[in-house]
């Protein structure tokens, strides 16, 4: 964001909390949410969806364990990291960032491989699609 605001960068795509009191102040502008809906502390900036794009790309983490890992362990994480995201602090230090928890039923080992599996079928197509390569 610096090297936006002292001219040195075009474009950066940004979460809310770094770019809200930039584009607030005037001093970075705001084209595109990249979310499906628009957001609390950038209301005049459209997404990109409302322009027109197909684009929808949410944020999103996951803890990942080595392959081979015993289902036991997996599932012990699995519960601790359920236990913190239903924890009034942890859904509000999302909320502060404008971050959703996922639903319940979306925070299984299996919810979160499937969401991989299809990211990388999504971004293999467009790089396919687009002739994308990687450069050195």
């Amino acid at each position: 964001m610096a090297d936006i605001v002292a001219g040195h960068a075009d474009l950066y795509c940004a979460t809310p909390t770094i770019a809200a009191e930039q584009v607030s102040g005037g001093t970075a502008k705001g084209y595109g949410i990249t979310a499906r809906g628009r957001i609390a502390s950038l209301p005049n900036v459209p997404t990109l969806i409302e322009q027109g794009f197909e684009i929808d790309l949410q944020l999103w983490h996951a803890l990942f364990a080595p392959s081979g890992t015993p289902r036991p362990i997996i599932d012990r994480l699995n519960q601790a990291l359920r236990r913190a995201l239903a924890d009034p602090k942890v859904i509000a230090s999302f909320a502060v960032n404008e971050v959703a928890v996922f639903p319940a039923a979306q925070q299984s080992p299996e919810a979160a491989a499937n969401l991989v599996h299809a990211e990388i079928v999504r971004w293999g197509d467009i790089i396919r699609a687009n002739r994308i390569e990687a450069t050195q």
